[in-house]
């Protein structure tokens, strides 16, 4: 299964063995939740099921900001799925100087979503700049920035990147988003791309504009 495919088949998201890494919320350390299916069919207890003769595992419930995640790819996949279908689009690999060699720990066969996760947590900004005004001029003071709303602005970069990166193809060699989402996203494992690029500069800012912190806190 090709990473590309991932994110334009909606259903390959929905596999079990995939959807059980987004158990526990990013950057956090806490174990899955795992909570018993209701008693359907022909179950002999109410923490499994029976299916084809085999006893299955629990399902695992997916924490809700994980989830979100996942929303939020589901829907860009569902659009590059249409997209694919649009005349003008590509359907050959890219031959984009950004493709190096993925690192074996992140190859798509292995686990896709290994890599969505290590793609967001490495574009989550810590620190984030904030115009106040002191006295007749306005400067910038550093702030930190929530967990949630850390994770909102790497996948929201994410997505831009992938969008920018399409339509800049010239229209007769368009790639889908489905592709330029996954180089994104193998791009930001390796802490590089546009989407890292734009949490770093965030951090320059708040660090190169760290004296007005300790000037408002005086």
């Amino acid at each position: 299964m090709s990473l590309r495919l991932a994110f334009s088949r909606r259903q390959c998201l929905s596999q079990p063995s995939l959807r059980s890494l987004f158990s526990t919320d990013i950057g956090t350390d806490s174990k899955p939740e795992i909570r018993p299916e209701s008693n359907q069919g022909t179950s002999t207890s109410g923490t499994s099921r029976i299916i084809d003769g085999g006893q299955s595992k629990p399902q695992q419930t997916l924490s809700p900001s994980a989830q979100r995640l996942l929303d939020v790819f589901h829907q860009a996949g569902d659009q590059a799925a249409v997209g694919d279908s649009a005349p003008g689009v590509s359907q050959a690999p890219s031959t984009d100087r950004d493709q190096t060699p993925i690192p074996s720990q992140y190859t798509p066969d292995r686990n896709a979503l290994t890599l969505v996760l290590t793609a967001v947590e490495n574009c989550k900004p810590l620190m984030k700049v904030m115009q106040h005004k002191q006295g007749t001029r306005v400067v910038y003071v550093p702030h930190t920035v929530a967990i949630a709303e850390q994770r909102s602005l790497a996948v929201r970069w994410i997505l831009e990147a992938a969008r920018k990166r399409q339509d800049s193809n010239p229209a007769g060699k368009r790639a889908s988003m489905a592709e330029c989402l996954a180089i994104e996203l193998m791009l930001a494992a390796r802490k590089k791309g546009s989407a890292r690029e734009k949490r770093d500069a965030l951090h320059t800012l708040a660090i190169e504009n760290k004296a007005n912190l300790l000037r408002g806190s005086g």
